[in-house]
């Protein structure tokens, strides 16, 4: 795996064979038309690395079923709820896709599969980030309180009773 441009920068001091490397990926960067927190470009070096996944993926792009994506996104799906609490397995939640009263941790992993599906066929924007959030947290939320408007108006944490993981 390649270093990442930080480590080049820190090897630098070091070693001034980093700076022809750091150079070489500084120019390379693509702009992934994206934008983050504070409105600023996303980028990434295309390093050969990132070459052989994109060209693996172009050259089996088409050979993926649509069971296939299904199974992906649920897998996907079931892993983000878990990290949010669910309790439950991926053959109990695929047996609740059919029931009717599904319980609330297999809600929250079915929640996410139609949030990342509705994702899917929408994208996600300023414009529609609310719809997909409620659409994740139907019947869910532990948060109600600071749900606010568009965003969240307050601080969620993620952890145990002794230790906050994530906030």
């Amino acid at each position: 795996m390649s270093k990442s441009i930080y480590a080049l920068i820190n090897q630098l001091r070091f070693n001034s064979k980093a700076g022809s490397e750091l150079q070489r990926r500084l120019s390379g960067r693509v702009d992934t038309g994206l934008k983050g927190f504070n409105g600023e470009k996303i980028l990434y070096s295309l390093t050969d690395e990132i070459k052989e996944y994109l060209e693996y993926i172009n050259k089996n792009a088409d050979s993926i079923k649509k069971a296939d994506i299904m199974e992906i996104v649920m897998n996907d799906s079931y892993a983000s709820a878990t990290i949010e609490g669910a309790k439950t397995t991926i053959e109990e939640v695929r047996k609740a896709s059919n029931a009717q009263n599904p319980n609330k941790s297999e809600k929250m992993v079915l929640n996410t599969v139609a949030g990342n599906q509705y994702a899917i066929e929408n994208g996600v924007s300023k414009d529609n980030i609310r719809t997909l959030w409620e659409i994740i947290v139907k019947d869910v939320c532990e948060n109600e309180s600071i749900k606010g408007t568009l965003y969240r108006d307050g601080e969620v944490y993620v952890g145990r009773e002794d230790a906050v993981i994530h906030f």
